[in-house]
């Protein structure tokens, strides 16, 4: 089993895939900033009261501090040279990203 980790890693390379990913994890931290931002100017009305903003928000905020916190393990992972952990949590950092609903819990 190991001999084929091992042949994976020379034909692909877990270097190169879990920087890959870690771009990946860039993109849709970028993605969840610009939603805020989005979010944050569409809904800059008097009218519009504070807590309504945050909850709208929240969903956006945890996925992006999901992401944040993934991107910061995998980085350490990286320094000490365990590629194939940086790759399984980046995978697991979508999983979560995608696994939760994005929208506002009104209860």
């Amino acid at each position: 089993m190991n001999k084929a980790f091992n042949d994976i890693d020379k034909a692909i390379g877990s270097w190169g895939v879990s920087n890959m990913l870690i771009t990946v994890l860039s993109f849709h931290l970028c993605a969840v900033f610009f939603k805020f931002f989005s979010l944050y100017l569409n809904l800059n009305n008097p009218l519009f009261p504070q807590q309504f903003i945050a909850e709208l928000f929240y969903p956006w905020a945890f996925k992006g501090l999901i992401l944040t916190t993934a991107i910061l393990l995998v980085g350490v992972f990286q320094l000490v040279k365990l590629y194939r952990i940086a790759v399984l949590m980046t995978v697991l950092a979508l999983i979560l990203f995608y696994s939760g609903s994005f929208l506002p819990n009104w209860d």
